[in-house]
């Protein structure tokens, strides 16, 4: 019985993911037609305080940049590379270098073109939230499929 009290206990533990609190995915596909180019659109809405960083950081400037990983399929085909809409700017005295980022709310796309109807896509966005108030940084991992 004590074990099985404990298991318990870890499990509830492993499933409390504190990422899932800070920011919440929308993904979705823009209007597509087969044979025709669209987007994916990423969408974060972030907990206050909190912010994400953009895409376009180069990772040897020290911040883990947002990025997606897209499971190839036969339905389409990626036209070009995830790009940031309208990230904020600052010099981080941290890193000592220009860093692009997104508070309150982050949107990221993605080219795609369609090849067959109902396009099966799915894939991982990765990267991590940060706190204006402290400084703490968390990673986080959501998968998406739409």
């Amino acid at each position: 019985m004590k074990s099985a009290r404990i298991l318990f206990l870890l499990l509830l533990v492993s499933s409390f993911s504190p990422e899932k609190e800070i920011g919440q995915w929308n993904v979705s596909l823009r209007q597509a037609m087969d044979g025709k180019e669209t987007e994916i659109i990423f969408l974060a809405t972030l907990k206050k305080n909190w912010y994400v960083y953009s895409s376009d950081l180069s990772i040897d400037i020290g911040p883990i940049p947002t990025s997606v990983k897209i499971n190839p399929d036969s339905s389409f085909l990626l036209i070009g590379q995830l790009k940031s809409q309208a990230p904020l700017k600052k010099f981080d005295k941290t890193w000592d270098a220009d860093i692009f980022y997104f508070k309150d709310a982050a949107e990221f796309r993605q080219g795609v073109k369609i090849l067959r109807p109902h396009p099966e896509i799915h894939g991982i966005i990765s990267g991590q939230y940060c706190s204006e108030k402290d400084g703490q940084c968390i990673p986080f991992r959501q998968e998406f499929h739409i």
